[in-house]
Parts: structure tokens; sequence; C-alpha cells
């Protein structure tokens, strides 16, 4: 355990919460809202804004209670069992394998810029071929290289956010609504892909000073300022692009469109391609890792013979980790439409945020001390969001 001394202060934790959220999504996910809602898709962010900033507080709860790492596991088997908390974190890990299938295909789609004459999908695969070699390489991510990415990131949506502002069109705002608040609540859970990350500040729990206090602050500040700078964009690019222009969806880049639309601004499409292909290359490296760590926890927790005796005689090792981890994700962009990868990572990483948070309610204060409503409310849109996320496959 660190003394106070060496641990970090709330600023350094918004920080770290702000870098864990911000990628590639958010370039992506506008053309969504423009085919499924229209103008007023900017109401999905902000639906998906408040389930996160509930979530977000009810996870602080439980890391005051239960400190320490692997809360997909913990929080669930500590009401349900065993295989509940092995059910809940198997639920996230392969959510987030699914989810960088869409970013697998995010890289091609991008980088057919360069490669105008290869498929989307070859170069996708070989994006994450090269990356996957990096880090059996033992070439990781480090952590300045990741607040350099969210630097570019965060620049290049604010610059689109200005210039966008500049070409508003009151004419792009009608029809408003045209699919009816239902399809607000359907495109619910693509927003939500964005925000993904931000469960990453409860774990910081045991490294930050005043954690009871400092926690819940940094993880409404980090929701706060990701949020905003979401609705400001997508806000922005809607209002400024006539909503024909994305009818391909996330099989035209952001830039093919601005660049399009507004050939004046060729610097913008250049610092968007830039912020783009950075955000995704540098989320697959670092999630290639860090979902390959997850998978051996969870297999760790599986506790049959035949699991146990792979981890004991190292014929399980980090190296079979890594190509498991991204086999899953290839086969995800190879054979999964994208919209039916948001959909379905949202919704298996929401059933483990349900879970956890379910732990609360096995406490007696929490439903005498009247803060359960945020636990509540959370739970309540994370089944909305499960729910829709469900519906254009299954219902």
């Amino acid at each position: 355990m660190k003394d106070t001394a060496e641990k970090i202060g709330l600023s350094v934790a918004v920080v770290i919460g702000i870098n864990a959220m911000i990628g590639a999504g958010i370039v992506a996910i506008p053309a969504f809202l423009s085919r499924q809602v229209g103008p007023a898709g900017v109401f999905s962010f902000a639906f998906s804004i408040f389930v996160v900033l509930c979530m977000s507080l009810s996870l602080a709860k439980l890391a005051d209670r239960f400190p320490g790492d692997g809360w997909s596991y913990r929080y669930p088997q500590i009401w349900g069992g065993h295989k509940w908390g092995l059910f809940s974190a198997s639920s996230y890990l392969i959510g987030v394998m699914i989810a960088m299938g869409f970013l697998v295909q995010q890289a091609g789609v991008w980088a057919q810029n360069f490669f105008p004459n290869m498929s989307a999908i070859t170069i996708g695969g070989g994006v994450l071929i090269i990356l996957t070699g990096l880090v059996l390489a033992g070439a990781e991510a480090s952590s300045w290289s990741q607040y350099v990415i969210a630097a570019i990131v965060v620049s290049a949506l604010l610059v689109t956010v200005g210039i966008c502002a500049s070409q508003f069109d009151a004419a792009n705002l009608t029809p408003f609504l045209p699919g009816g608040i239902r399809s607000v609540f359907a495109a619910a859970p693509k927003a939500m892909f964005t925000l993904l990350g931000f469960e990453s500040i409860a774990s910081l729990y045991s490294i930050v000073r005043k954690p009871e206090k400092n926690i819940p602050i940094a993880g409404v500040l980090a929701v706060v300022f990701v949020g905003s700078l979401y609705l400001l964009f997508s806000g922005s690019i809607l209002s400024a692009i006539p909503g024909e222009n994305f009818v391909n969806g996330s099989d035209e880049t952001l830039t093919t469109v601005i660049n399009r639309v507004f050939p004046q601004f060729e610097f913008l499409s250049f610092l968007l391609l830039l912020g783009g292909l950075f955000a995704i290359i540098g989320t697959l490296h670092s999630m290639i890792w860090s979902c390959a760590v997850l998978l051996t926890d969870v297999l760790k927790k599986v506790q049959t013979p035949t699991v146990v005796n792979l981890l004991e005689t190292g014929k399980w090792n980090a190296t079979v980790s890594v190509l498991v981890t991204a086999t899953v994700m290839l086969l995800s962009a190879l054979f999964l439409h994208s919209e039916l990868i948001l959909d379905l990572s949202v919704c298996l990483i929401a059933i483990t945020y349900i879970s956890a948070m379910s732990l609360l309610f096995f406490y007696r204060e929490f439903w005498a001390s009247g803060r359960n409503i945020l636990t509540l409310l959370a739970m309540l849109g994370g089944v909305t969001l499960i729910y829709f996320s469900l519906q254009p496959w299954l219902f």
C-alpha cells in the first residue's frame, strides 16, 4: 500500500478518467445518430451521459466499501456466488473484445485514405496483426503516449466544434426528430459506446488521496468533461452537415464527409484524420494487452481441472492470451456488422455494471440513507440500454 505522499491527487485521477474515455468511437457515432435519430441524436448522448454518471457514482460507493481490483468479478461474486461472478467478468471481457472489432473495422476505413486500392477489412486486419506483433515483442503503450493521443483527439474535436458551429444552418435541424422519442433511446447504446472506460476511475481507489471524497468527484468531473465535449461535437456536426451526407454510416469517415461538405477547410479533414487514426491505433494497441491480461485473470477464476492444468503447466501463457484476444477482435471485425458490434458490446458490458451495482442493495444502510436513488436510476438506465441494444436483433 502506498503512503499518502505517494498517492495521486484529484486532478490526476480526473485526467486518468478522461484519458480512459476519450477514444475513436466518437468520430463514427454522429453518422449513426443522424441516420437513426436525426438532429435530436444529441438527446441520446444526454441520456447516456446521465446513466454513466449514476453508474460512476454507484461504482465509487462500491470501491469505498470494497477497495481493490477485479470489480467485474468481485462485486457480483460477493452477492451471487462464484458462478455469477464468473459470468459477470466474462460478459465484461467478451464485450470489450467485441467492441475492439469495431475499431479494427474503423482502422481499415480510416487508413483507406492512404491505401485506396485495398479493402477496408484487409487494412484493418493488417493493422491488428502489426499491433499484435508489437505487443508480443514487448512494445507496450506508455502512459505518456496515451496522454498525447488523448490531447490530439481532444484538439481535433474542439477545432471541429468551432468550425462546424460557424457553419450552423437551422435548415439542418428539420425534421428534428423524424423517428420519434423511441429512436432517442434506441440509439443510446451507440452513444454509450463512446463513454466506455469511465469505470476505470473506481479502480483507482487504493492509490488516490482521500478516495471516499475524490473518487466520486473525479468520476463526475471526468464524465461531465468528456460528455460535454461529445455533446458539443455531435451537436455541431448534426447542425452544420445535412443528414443525407451520412447515408454510408461508419463505412465512410467523418473526414471524407467534412472534406466533401466543407472543402475550404482542408486542414480540418487532415486534423480529424490524424486524430481518428491516432485514437484507433492507440486504443487497439493498449487494449490488446489489457484484454489479454483480463482474459488470464478470468481463466484463473474458472477453477476447473483442465483450465488449472493449462495455467500451471504453462500451456496457457501471456503469448496465448494475446493471440486469443487478437483472434476474437479479428473475428468480430470480419463477421459482425458494425452496428451489431456496438449494440452487443454495450449489452454485455451493461450486464456487468448491473451485476456489480446490485451488491449495494444487500446493505441496510444503503436503503436507509436515501442515497439509493442514483443506483436505482443507474440500474433502470442499464436495463434500458440492454433492451434497446438487443431489440433490433432479437425482437
